[in-house]
């Protein structure tokens, strides 16, 4: 019986790996024996990336509202918000973006973050959500603290991107 229950436990902790694998596939947690997630075995983890599961959803329930947002009065089916965030991921390769690149979103709660936001997905790149109410020097310390990457932002916000870009010249 113990035997069976340590090859459940390896089976889980393979399964939590590979998800791992395909959420960040060059780096492992440095803790193997230990588990980030408890539960039931079945149903077993899903093997499938961000962009695989939005083009699943698309396949069973392309009609179906994906993204409702009241205060802009967005209402993406599925379908649009598979169609966005392939445009937006032809977009961020058309601008060099690459995999393991960091894509910096400066916005509030709207359809085009989603839509960003699997379109990094899509291409392999990190999303580094920026709080939209940064301060010029809170962004600068929020940028230098991480590695280079590119940002998009509202138009509004572009006065503060200016001051920073000042400080930070490598900031594409």
């Amino acid at each position: 019986m113990a035997q069976i229950d340590d090859r459940s436990r390896c089976e889980a902790l393979r399964r939590f790996n590979q998800t791992l694998l395909q959420i960040d596939p060059y780096i492992l947690p440095p803790y193997p024996n230990l588990s980030l997630v408890s539960g039931p075995l079945d149903p077993p983890l899903s093997q499938l990336t961000l962009s695989q599961l939005l083009h699943q959803q698309v396949d069973l329930y392309s009609n179906n509202e994906a993204v409702i947002i009241p205060w802009t009065g967005a209402r993406w089916t599925y379908q649009r918000l598979w169609t966005e965030s392939n445009l937006l991921a032809r977009s961020l390769l058309k601008y060099g973006v690459r995999p393991k690149d960091r894509v910096g979103i400066m916005s509030g709660n709207c359809e085009r973050y989603i839509a960003l936001f699997f379109a990094c997905a899509r291409v392999g790149a990190i999303c580094v959500t920026l709080n939209n109410t940064y301060t010029a020097t809170e962004m600068e310390y929020a940028l230098k603290h991480t590695s280079e990457f590119s940002w998009t932002c509202k138009s509004h916000m572009l006065m503060i991107s200016k001051d920073v870009e000042y400080s930070l010249p490598h900031l594409q």
